[in-house]
């Protein structure tokens, strides 16, 4: 049975993620971006990129469904510096990988909601 490729999945294609797709290439996993530009900085540095909006929750797992199908397996995904926790967690959920739970992302990602609970 063929082993599949080991991916890392970086939401977020800015200035910010090239740090963390250094640190991720360094362990050995090969690189998905996703970034609604196609000519984000991060767009070269990734092995596979997927031209998706960081905040198109259904696109993502659309995209990540079929991925896994074929190419290889994600065994970690990770939005740093930027505002997208919600896709981070969804995505993770789905994938069956370890994160904070799609609620809370939600949650924390809306003010108004978090205010609301902390004055609970």
């Amino acid at each position: 049975m063929k082993t599949k490729i080991k991916f890392f999945w970086v939401i977020g294609g800015g200035l910010l993620q090239i740090p963390l797709i250094e640190e991720i290439k360094k362990l050995g996993y090969k690189i998905i971006v996703s970034d609604k530009n196609r000519n984000c900085v991060c767009s070269k540095r990734a092995d596979v990129f997927f031209e998706i909006d960081i905040y198109d929750i259904p696109k993502h797992l659309e995209f990540a469904r079929e991925f896994e199908k074929s190419k290889g397996k994600v065994v970690g995904v990770l939005a740093a510096g930027i505002d997208a926790p919600e896709t981070m967690a969804v995505l993770a959920k789905e994938l069956g990988l370890p994160s904070v739970e799609p609620e809370i992302a939600h949650i924390v990602n809306n003010k108004d909601k978090f205010r609301d609970i902390l004055e609970k």
